[in-house]
């Protein structure tokens, strides 16, 4: 997260999910799950409320599944609450 201004930030985030063992209709898998990258900004209304709007890319990995892997593309928005 960098700070653009005192009140905005512009925000880059990835998540990167892999699992341990996962068993689906016979398959056991490892590894790669899905990543979640997100580009965005947040805006800082006061001490307590957090604004965030951006893009969001997921791709789920389907190594069981004879459909092909899924990319989601989403815009997201988010409000956070501190009290």
């Amino acid at each position: 997260m960098a700070q653009i201004h005192e009140n905005l930030s512009f925000i880059v985030q990835d998540e990167l999910f892999i699992n341990m063992a996962t068993a689906h209709k016979g398959w056991i898998t490892k590894g790669f799950d899905q990543n979640r990258g997100f580009v965005g900004l947040g805006w800082k209304f006061n001490k307590m409320a957090t604004g965030e709007i951006g893009y969001m890319n997921q791709l789920i990995n389907r190594p069981w599944s004879a459909r092909p892997d899924q990319m989601e593309h989403n815009l997201i928005v988010n409000l956070f609450l501190t009290l």
